[in-house]
């Protein structure tokens, strides 16, 4: 009898360290319940996260592609204007060479007729002085 006391006393002490340890399982359970939510929670707002960044990322790779075919159209187009600023600056050296040697060509020609022009005079003075003195000599023969 006194046994069945002690163990009926004994079995509600075990009962209530059972009670105690399911209470304490189930609140450990729900906390870890809890922080699994939040971290899944956290997760997801990650995976958002990511995807946005990965967007932009692509988005700004798009924008460095753009800019950098427009700066290759803008360095085709120098190219072309420094070729043509070139191929003028090089024909209006080749004029101005041409011009240089037509105008020493003309400064020739014209030291050329200047000087036959003097020798022209020079021979005109000489026939009229000739004119000059036959006129002399006529007119002293008349009388």
């Amino acid at each position: 009898r006194h046994n069945s006391r002690h163990n009926s006393r004994r079995n509600s002490i075990d009962e209530s360290h059972l009670k105690e340890e399911h209470r304490q399982l189930f609140t450990q359970r729900n906390r870890l319940n809890s922080e699994l939510k939040r971290l899944e929670t956290s997760l997801q707002k990650m995976a958002v996260e990511l995807n946005d960044s990965e967007q932009a990322r692509q988005e700004l790779e798009t924008q460095l592609e753009a800019a950098k075919s427009e700066i290759k159209e803008k360095e085709k187009v120098i190219d072309e204007k420094e070729n043509a600023l070139i191929e003028a600056l090089e024909k209006g050296d080749a004029a101005e060479k041409q011009l240089q040697q037509e105008k020493t060509e003309l400064e020739g020609r014209l030291e050329e007729l200047t000087k036959q022009k003097k020798e022209v005079d020079t021979s005109m003075e000489e026939k009229l002085t000739e004119i000059g003195k036959l006129q002399e000599e006529l007119k002293t023969d008349s009388r």
